[in-house]
């Protein structure tokens, strides 16, 4: 790697990302074999790292132990980063929350309190997401409808700075502001095993797939060993199956499929299309067993 300070943006999280920065070390090199991605104004490529968020006033260890007792271990699988025109730079989407030495202008300290306050969209859908799974449960009226996002942002807030979660970026190299669904499948068949070695260094529990090319791939490989996917009963009909959410019963891990979290959409809609069908699955015989 050419210069791994520069183009793998490397930070520790004890023994995760000893793991964790070999294989984006081992990105970059592919990257560099393949060609066909722009490199910056210094002829390097760029790659975004990822993993589990950083918090304010939390070690690496806490971080670590904190995901690694988890019971539902969240993981967000985002398509790329959108860069526009002036990319492409590199980045390490772990940092996003916590200020760092290198937030030198008083644009980048406003943006990184504007994430830990949840103002942007993309945060804020994440945020919500992140609060309804992990508070609905199966006894009566405690599934997380979508009206309380509005009534409990404080307890969003909070759960987004306090429970562990990863962002991963399927296409660690920078992107505009969308992508077409047969070049990321490209570039996820190109990396496959670099993104499934992700996943087992992770080993999320949950699956939060933010398009349909993405959930295929999840599913694909968590049945790698000739293991079966699971369908769940729908919530309004138990003779059908409930769409956008399927379940891999040896692992215990739930896959949602879901919007893009900067979606032009209201933030009920896509909340509703993510923990909505989640609550199919705390109503089922499943969840008990996933999550005693």
């Amino acid at each position: 790697m050419e210069n791994p300070q520069r183009n793998a943006q490397l930070g520790y999280i004890k023994s995760i990302p000893d793991d964790m920065n070999g294989l984006f070390a081992e990105w970059y090199e592919r990257t560099k074999d393949i060609g066909k991605d722009s490199k910056d104004g210094d002829n390097h490529y760029c790659l975004v790292c990822d993993g589990i968020m950083r918090k304010r006033e939390k070690s690496e260890s806490e971080i670590e132990e904190e995901w690694e007792q988890n019971k539902m271990r969240i993981a967000f699988l985002i398509k790329d980063q959108n860069q526009g025109k002036k990319g492409p730079w590199n980045d390490d989407a772990r940092n996003w929350l916590i200020p760092k030495d290198t937030d030198d202008t008083p644009k980048k300290k406003r943006q990184k309190t504007r994430n830990w306050n949840v103002s942007s969209r993309f945060l804020k859908n994440i945020a919500q997401t992140i609060w309804g799974i992990t508070n609905s449960k199966p006894e009566p009226d405690e599934l997380m409808p979508n009206t309380g996002i509005y009534t409990h942002f404080k307890d969003i807030q909070k759960s987004f700075r306090e429970e562990p979660f990863a962002l991963i970026e399927c296409k660690k190299q920078g992107g505009k502001a969308s992508i077409d669904d047969n070049t990321l499948s490209d570039y996820l068949e190109t990396y496959k095993d670099l993104l499934y070695r992700e996943f087992d260094i992770l080993k999320p529990h949950i699956f939060v797939c933010t398009n349909e090319r993405i959930y295929e791939f999840v599913q694909k490989y968590l049945t790698k060993d000739g293991t079966q996917i699971t369908q769940v009963p729908s919530l309004e009909n138990r003779e059908k199956y409930e769409a956008s959410v399927t379940l891999h019963c040896p692992s215990k891990s739930v896959i949602l499929c879901s919007y893009h979290p900067s979606a032009r959409m209201s933030y009920e809609e896509f909340y509703d299309g993510v923990v909505k069908h989640y609550h199919a699955f705390v109503k089922s015989d499943y969840y008990k067993d996933f999550f005693k």
